[in-house]
């Protein structure tokens, strides 16, 4: 049962660091003054600002959450290690299919991108959550 009970603890950090990438995206998307008609390579500054974006969102995410989700210190680990991945194969899931149907394609719409910013949220999480 215990078992159980970290996995779904894990579900939920999950959940909540796609989600708040997610919600970044759509933010960015939202204050965007000018439209591409193609996806712009990534570049150093892109990915130094995602990641920065990264520690502010996990700063706020451990203000309004303070607490782990995750209470298993291996489970913690796990999330670190498996949580940026899925969320950067989500977002770059979203990249792709806003590619398909003609859409713009922002830089956190890519796996790496995507990948960095979550690792930056999950390690301040990490670190100071309680």
């Amino acid at each position: 049962m215990e078992i159980i009970f970290g996995l779904v603890q894990f579900v939920v950090e999950c959940v909540l660091q796609i989600g708040i990438e997610v919600m970044f995206s759509q933010g960015a998307r939202a204050v965007r003054t000018k439209k591409r008609s193609s996806a712009q390579p990534v570049n150093a500054v892109t990915v130094v600002g995602y990641v920065l974006l990264g520690v502010v969102a996990g700063a706020i995410s451990v203000w309004i959450f303070p607490n782990h989700f995750v209470h298993a210190q291996w489970l913690q680990v796990l999330n670190v290690a498996v949580t940026p991945a899925l969320a950067g194969i989500v977002m770059g899931a979203i990249g792709k299919w806003r590619g398909r149907h003609d859409q713009d394609i922002i830089g956190l719409e890519g796996f790496l991108c995507g990948y960095l910013f979550a690792l930056a949220l999950a390690l301040v999480r990490f670190v100071f959550a309680v």
